[in-house]
This record gives structure tokens, sequence and C-alpha cells, in this order.
């Protein structure tokens, strides 16, 4: 017979869990396997990490690749080069980052693109990856980043993106 929940050790994989209870009736209330709480935590870890990918795709293309122009007159991405080469979004971030034109703001909104998603994403992507291949300390390392990192400091440093471009 297979262990329960109740009578396995309480830590998995270094972290304490306490599966959800179903109702505040005893009669109904779940009793979950060792396999049960892997796959539940396995489950999330994935979502996570589908996540991370995207966020990093996110950064890569619109971060840094690629500039939508509003309209056939929009030369936002030809200042400082005379009007004539269109420049890629990383490129004209450093060419325009501490002009006194009123595009410094979108530049600055570049920035902190460039800078909050390859501070959170690209780590937390790198840290699910070694997740993936069971490295134990990546574990502890990736199960911390995506509860603390990826959650709260995420929720306040992508608002600065969102931020500038209103300014």
């Amino acid at each position: 017979m297979e262990k329960t929940f109740i009578e396995a050790e309480r830590r998995i994989g270094g972290v304490t869990f306490t599966p959800p209870k179903a109702t505040e009736r005893p009669e109904l209330e779940m009793e979950w396997t060792i396999a049960e709480l892997i796959g539940y935590e396995e489950f999330w870890a994935t979502m996570i990490g589908l996540s991370a990918i995207l966020d990093v795709i996110w950064w890569l293309i619109w971060g840094m690749l690629v500039y939508i122009k509003t309209n056939d007159a929009d030369s936002t991405m030809k200042i400082n080069s005379g009007g004539t080469d269109m420049h890629v979004p990383l490129n004209w971030l450093w060419d325009n980052l501490g002009s006194t034109n009123p595009l410094q703001y979108t530049a600055i909104q570049y920035l902190f693109v460039f800078i909050a998603y390859g501070v959170i994403s690209l780590p937390e992507l790198i840290l699910w990856m070694m997740y993936l291949v069971y490295d134990f300390d990546a574990l502890f390392i990736f199960k911390e980043w995506a509860s603390v990192v990826g959650l709260y400091i995420a929720g306040v440093v992508y608002f600065f993106p969102v931020l500038f471009p209103i300014l």
C-alpha cells in the first residue's frame, strides 16, 4: 500500500507542503500520495518555466529587435542618424539615452525593458532549465527565485517599462 501524505514525511524537495483541503467536512478531505504531490509540484514548475520562456522571447523580440511604426511619418528610430538609417531598438537606445530630445523617455523605456526582463526572466529560465535536469542546488534557488523575485519583485519592476511611454 502506498504511503499517504499524512503518513509520509511532510517535506518534499526541501519545501514543507500542506495540500489544500476540499472542504471543512473531514469525510471529504483528501489524502494525497507522494506521487500526486510530486505531480502537483512539477505541473506548477512547468507553468513557471513556460512563463519564463515567453518572457525571454518577449524580451528578445520587443525589447531589442522590433519597433513598430505608428504611421508612415514616424521617424523615431531615425533620430541621430541623419534621418536615413532605421535603427534596431537596442542600438537606438544607447544613442538616445543621454539626449535631450523628447524621445528620451522612449529610450529610458527600452532601457528598463532591457534591464527588467534580462535580470528577472533570463535567470528564471536558466534556473528552470537546471531544475529540469535535476540539479538539486538549482532546485532550491529556482523555487526561491520564482516565489520571491518572479512574483513580487517582477510585479514592481515590470511596471517601469509601462510607466515611461506614458510620461
